[in-house]
């Protein structure tokens, strides 16, 4: 028998199981598939409870934040709309991915990597077919020696809801989604300072000191130094960007870069180009995303569900526990350049 969304008993007890989120649970409650060719279809499991109590988050006509606290039940889906508006700021624009292999949620408040090692790399050779009688090389799989631990970033909110309750709820959701792009800061600057200077475990990313100046040509080498990896990434310090920019290979629109007619940094040897001031001097650290980091999450978005709920908004606290670790060490390089 299929669950109709408007029966759903709505309480903060949902949002106790660790394992599970809010619209995690909604959604087994009453499951997306079950509208398949309905205008329900749509809509997640928590955007039909917006609508079953006519809640109005976003337009012209978008009600206040009152709204969510119009029935008891209603009340309880504050909170996840307060996650989902972070989570939107951390979202957006969000170039972590472009560094960022896989994540991995865990129980415990520090994780060991695991270290994987080719025999043949060890002896600097390149991989080949086994001669006759040739020993085969080995893959050797540990954990590595440091354990990582995780590190904590939150932020507080400080406003009533005496002071919230008559604002619109597109105008809270620009705070909230501030607060994403704050978290968001902070996890990408701890993700490049990880790949350029490891996790702890001897593994920062090999420096190549380039005697020469920043051109194409010396691009080129970049990307053959970090072979068998691919350069999917690059992340570029002020100076290094404003010498990219002059170059012919960016002003000509038949090297399909064309910086100058499209704005795009995005197609540079097939890398994506991250612009940061986190490096200095003509620096340019190249990754391959797919082979470089893992983001270790214990808790994604710890929001305090039970004060919000209960209208004692007034220093709720959201917090977020995470750590990067460093998987392949030679899936990354920093090339400094003559100035």
């Amino acid at each position: 028998m299929k669950t109709d969304y408007k029966s759903i008993k709505l309480e903060k007890g949902m949002y106790q199981d660790k394992n599970k989120s809010f619209s995690e649970i909604l959604e087994e409650l009453d499951p997306t598939e079950n509208y398949q060719g309905t205008p329900l279809y749509n809509l997640d499991a928590f955007q039909r409870q917006l609508k079953r109590f006519n809640i109005r988050v976003q337009g012209r006509n978008a009600d206040n934040v009152e709204k969510f606290f119009s029935t008891t039940e209603a009340q309880a889906l504050f909170p996840e709309y307060i996650s989902r508006s972070i989570n939107a700021g951390i979202e957006e624009e969000n170039d972590l991915k472009s560094l960022v292999a896989n994540t991995i949620k865990i129980d415990s408040l520090s994780y060991k990597n695991m270290f994987i090692e080719n025999s043949k790399d060890k002896e600097n050779k390149d991989v080949e077919a086994i001669k006759e009688g040739e020993q085969i090389p080995e893959i050797k799989i540990s954990l590595k020696e440091h354990a990582i631990p995780l590190k904590k970033i939150g932020s507080m909110l400080t406003c009533s809801y005496e002071t919230l309750q008559y604002q619109k709820i597109p105008a809270f959701n620009l705070a909230l989604k501030q607060i994403g792009k704050n978290f968001n800061n902070i996890l990408f600057k701890d993700a490049v300072k990880t790949i350029i200077d490891g996790d702890g475990n001897k593994n920062e990313a090999p420096k190549l000191s380039f005697k020469q100046k920043l051109t194409y040509k010396s691009l080129i080498d970049v990307w053959a130094k970090l072979k068998p990896y691919n350069m999917k990434t690059l992340i570029v310090s002020p100076d290094a960007m404003q010498i990219l920019l002059t170059l012919p290979e960016f002003l000509n629109p038949q090297t399909g870069i064309n910086f100058q007619g499209t704005g795009s940094l995005n197609n540079l040897l097939g890398a994506k180009i991250i612009y940061s001031k986190l490096i200095d001097k003509i620096t340019i650290v190249a990754v391959d995303k797919d082979f470089s980091l893992n983001h270790i999450i214990a808790q994604y978005l710890n929001i305090e569900s039970d004060k919000i709920i209960d209208k004692q908004i007034n220093q709720s606290v959201i917090t977020m526990r995470y750590a990067f670790t460093k998987l392949f060490k030679e899936a990354s390089s920093v090339s400094i350049f003559d100035a």
